[in-house]
């Protein structure tokens, strides 16, 4: 009884053909899974809707951030404007900026930690590695 060593050969060349098809194939649809989770966690949509206290806050803070302080135009104030604002309105001022830029650091903390968190738990469900690689049943 011999064996033609080519009917392996062929045999065992179709059965790799075979499963690296499978492979290209979950590959394709691991990354489409990765990517779409990728652009959920990083559209702005998603956290309003997820997290709307946390949201409104984060735009009171930039808006009051960007938007500068009102001038006083009355005439009433025109002595006082001339001299330069107080020393107490200044501390006072500041303060409230320096408290407002706290929360405002630990909000957009808050979601850099909770977005990679996402990202760790969606790649483990993938079954990818924290390097990047697939992770094999064997």
């Amino acid at each position: 009884m011999s064996v033609d060593p080519t009917s392996l050969s062929s045999e065992s060349a179709a059965s790799i053909c075979r499963q690296m098809e499978l492979l290209r194939q979950e590959l394709r649809r691991d990354v489409e899974s990765v990517s779409d989770r990728a652009r959920e966690l990083t559209d702005w949509r998603h956290y309003v809707t997820t997290f709307p206290a946390l949201s409104s806050l984060l735009a009171g803070v930039a808006g009051y951030l960007i938007v500068p302080a009102p001038r006083s135009n009355s005439n009433d104030g025109a002595v006082s404007a001339a001299a330069g604002p107080s020393r107490q309105d200044t501390r006072s001022d500041s303060f409230g900026r320096m408290a407002l830029q706290m929360i405002a650091t630990a909000g957009l903390r808050t979601l850099v930690v909770h977005a990679s968190q996402q990202m760790g738990r969606m790649l483990a469900t993938e079954g990818i590695s924290p390097s990047g690689r697939k992770v094999s049943d064997d």
